[in-house]
């Protein structure tokens, strides 16, 4: 992520940690090219 990027933002607005949002991020990557 860059520092001017909104995703993380997003997420901790939402309440999903960064951990967890890189989490979620490999998983979808995973799933759209399995």
């Amino acid at each position: 992520m860059t520092p001017t990027s909104l995703l993380p933002e997003a997420a901790k607005a939402a309440g999903i940690s960064f951990e967890r949002l890189l989490d979620m991020l490999i998983e979808f990557a995973l799933e759209g090219n399995g």
